[in-house]
């Protein structure tokens, strides 16, 4: 039996999920790009999950969030099934697109984690040797100029209608909120 995962009201954590078999499922493409734009703009409004940096690779995705509310078992079953969807729409395919079992979550307990995975979440396509620095990777992603700034309103990409816009934010992690935003934007593009 598996053990229930502690969700703790207020917690940052970084959570990671990855695709069945590994598969490139989340490659980039426009219309899927922006509607997972949409889903996670979406989800974070309707749970009131924070977002502060994202990065979607071909076959798996990281989230560092802070779970205002306690909620975030539900947040990541509707946006796995959002992003799921739009994966089956725009490849026309059926069947699991995410591996089976729960997504990793890790517990930023104090500034520097949550200092270590903005700079893990931001460099991944770099990681990876995809791309040779962040600013080039296409892929659905927070770009260090976006931390802590608002965002723009996002529309949904299959149907919906305007007034179904939400806002899609990067906020300062609570663990870093003693600076301002620009020292924080400044500080992680030092890092990465």
């Amino acid at each position: 039996m598996t053990m229930a995962r502690s969700v703790i009201p207020g917690s940052t954590v970084m959570v990671t999920r990855r695709c069945v078999s590994r598969k490139f499922l989340l490659l980039p493409k426009g219309e899927l790009k922006r509607a997972i734009e949409f889903a996670l703009a979406w989800c974070a409004s309707h749970y009131g999950v924070e977002l502060h940096v994202v990065n979607f690779m071909s076959n798996h995705f990281h989230l560092l969030l802070t779970d205002v509310r306690g909620v975030l078992p539900n947040f990541m079953r509707d946006f796995d099934q959002a992003v799921a969807a739009c994966v089956h729409r725009t490849h026309r395919i059926k069947g699991q697109v995410f591996e089976r079992g729960q997504y990793n979550v890790v517990r930023l307990v104090d500034e520097q984690a949550v200092w270590a995975k903005m700079v893990y979440v931001c460099v991944q396509a770099v990681e990876a040797g995809i791309v040779n620095r962040h600013e080039e990777w296409v892929g659905m992603r927070t770009r260090v100029d976006q931390v802590g700034v608002l965002q723009k309103n996002v529309s949904p990409v299959f149907g919906g209608v305007a007034s179904d816009d939400v806002r899609l934010e990067f906020t300062i992690p609570p663990a870093l909120r003693r600076y301002s935003p620009s020292v924080v934007r400044e500080e992680l593009q030092r890092l990465v």
